[in-house]
């Protein structure tokens, strides 16, 4: 039975991965572009140059321009000439180029306008660049953290239709299964069987009797048996898929505000930005203060983490304002060491402390839902893992039923209609037409048959005789040695059709070990470690098992009662393991 596996990436494979959808250039990231670049052109232009002439719109909206031309011109020539291994480093490279040029253009603008005497176009271009790559990635992470909730969302609803779906479904799916599997048998034999004992009392030919006997096995009776060994899998409904979940994803009403601030995290964010609004305004030394102010910032937070926000979780609106409250305090201290130690105008000492304190609360205010999401996906896939198991189990439990019931339906078409069957054609073939004791024993073997297919196999099986029975047929060949632990000798007494499994398995596993790879000696180990699951071991001292060889019958076998099974070479021994559901 197939398992879901799922792996949790590391924070910056994650960002790696987010940055190379396809689906990034979009209206969103548009209108994401253009909030973020009008608060910043009326920061650092319209307040820093204390210009407040309206012809910084002008500037805004043709730099803003430009940027879409750019974009539209990458998405639509750039970007579809790029593989997909390296769409991550085409969308981070489009984003850079854009907004580097489009920074350089608002101070060319700005020249021509007469609102800036002197620009620095370099800086310029490379705070755009460092802009666009932020605004990007920031967009990446809003976008992708709250696909990736929605995502867990609906795989987390379809995993738990399909658990209730087959706890309520299973028994009566399993029941027409079985009804079927009988009904399908019967039409195909008896009424061959019906047509032969009326020719057998209507005095026919015994040659056309044996005939038809011949061709009944024959063309019937080991065709359906085929069917039946050959048929693996259950035709259980694959997993349905549940409508898409569309519209505004919601952060969970109420969470631990403490385990959203992740310093590191804002570190990344904020250390950048702060840097170079310090830089543009004070050069190196600037820079310098810019990192020391986030760092004590970064400080604060981890000590409103640490001592002032509640371990327990709170309503989201209260969280929140937690969160912004601590991140409109945290940054004062730092603020005060920028506005205070950096020689900088009266207007300048207010305006750039403000401006690095509106990043820092942007940093908070922004990745705190990012971050809430993604946590809140990762403990959703944590969910998903768990239910479905739950739902594997269920299936190779009803695979385990309706494998057990058609191994022994086999059994019977194969040791009492066609052994009934065969009977009745040695007979026709050796005793004369005359003879009414023999057409008597025909009669029977034919009543035999049709007896066996009206009636069901009997479901009881005694392990311990039946594993005893095992030992003692391989004794003087090979030594078997079985060890059954307490807790699963209990379950193999009450759970018949595990009991029946296992001992197919033993089966199996022993006659292939003494078969193929000439085995003198066996250990069977067989534990119930868990409640739900019944583990088998089995250890031989036989050859290496060929590694080219096909699946075969027993591996098919394996592969439907088991919920996982391996086959390993250590040393001088081959262990097979299997874990059974119960």
């Amino acid at each position: 039975m197939a398992r879901h596996k799922t792996s949790t990436p590391s924070n910056l494979a994650l960002t790696w991965a987010r940055l190379s959808s396809p689906d990034l250039w979009s209206w969103g990231l548009f209108w994401f572009v253009a909030v973020v670049t009008a608060v910043a052109t009326y920061l650092m232009d319209y307040l820093r140059t204390e210009n407040g002439s309206w012809l910084w719109a002008i500037t805004y909206g043709a730099s803003l321009a430009i940027a879409v031309a750019i974009a539209w011109a990458g998405k639509k020539w750039f970007l579809p000439r790029v593989s997909v291994a390296r769409r991550g480093l085409a969308n981070t490279v489009l984003a850079a180029f854009a907004g580097g040029i489009k920074n350089t253009s608002v101070g060319l603008m700005a020249l021509a306008l007469h609102l800036e005497v002197s620009i620095e176009l370099l800086f310029r271009f490379v705070g755009g660049i460092t802009m666009g790559l932020a605004i990007i990635t920031l967009f990446a992470a809003i976008t992708g953290s709250k696909a990736a909730h929605a995502e867990a969302l609906q795989r987390l609803s379809t995993i738990r239709n399909d658990l209730l779906g087959s706890k309520e479904n299973l028994d009566v799916l399993l029941a027409d299964e079985l009804e079927q599997l009988v009904e399908r048998s019967r039409q195909t034999v008896l009424p061959k069987i019906e047509q032969i004992s009326a020719l057998l009392k209507s005095a026919t030919e015994t040659s056309m009797v044996a005939a038809a006997i011949s061709e009944t096995v024959s063309t019937r009776v080991r065709p359906l048996m085929d069917e039946i060994a050959l048929s693996a899998n259950s035709g259980l409904p694959k997993t349905t898929q549940t409508a898409a979940i569309t519209g505004l994803v919601q952060t969970p009403r109420h969470f631990v505000a403490r385990d959203l601030i992740k310093p590191l995290t804002y570190l990344a964010y904020s250390l950048p930005a702060v840097s170079i609004v310090t830089f543009y305004f004070q050069g190196f030394d600037g820079a310098l203060f810019g990192a020391v102010s986030t760092v004590m910032y970064l400080g604060f937070m981890w000590l409103f983490k640490a001592v002032v926000l509640p371990r327990r979780a709170t309503h989201r609106v209260v969280s929140y304002a937690m969160l912004t409250g601590a991140a409109i305090l945290a940054p004062v201290v730092g603020l005060y060491v920028i506005g205070g130690a950096l020689p900088m105008n009266s207007h300048q000492s207010v305006l750039v402390p403000f401006i690095c304190w509106l990043i820092y609360i942007f940093t908070v205010v922004v990745l705190s839902p990012i971050i809430l999401l993604d946590t809140e996906s990762r403990r959703l896939e944590k969910l998903f893992e768990s239910e479905n198991d739950a739902l594997a189990k269920e299936i190779a439990v009803f695979e385990q039923k309706l494998w057990v019931f058609k191994r022994r339906w086999l059994f019977m078409l194969h040791g009492t209609v066609q052994s009934a069957l065969t009977a009745a054609l040695t007979r026709l073939q050796t005793f004369a037409e005359s003879d009414p004791y023999q057409v008597n024993l025909v009669q029977a073997d034919l009543e035999r048959a049709e007896k066996a297919l009206q009636s069901l196999p009997s479901n009881e099986i005694d392990f311990e005789k039946a594993a005893q029975e095992l030992v003692e047929s391989w004794a003087g060949v090979c030594a078997i040695t079985l060890k059954v632990d307490m807790r699963a000798s209990r379950a193999l007494v009450t759970n018949q059709g595990s009991a029946f499994c296992v001992n197919e398995i033993l089966k199996e596993a022993i006659g292939n070990a003494v078969r193929h790879g000439s085995a003198t000696a066996v250990l069977v180990n067989i534990t119930r470690e868990e409640d739900d699951f019944i583990d088998v071991e089995i250890q031989n001292d036989g050859s290496a098992p060929s590694k080219r060889r096909k699946k075969g019958i027993g591996s098919r076998m394996l592969d439907d009662i088991t919920l996982n099974w391996s086959l390993e070479r250590s040393g001088r021994l081959t262990t097979l393991k299997a874990r059974l559901p119960l």
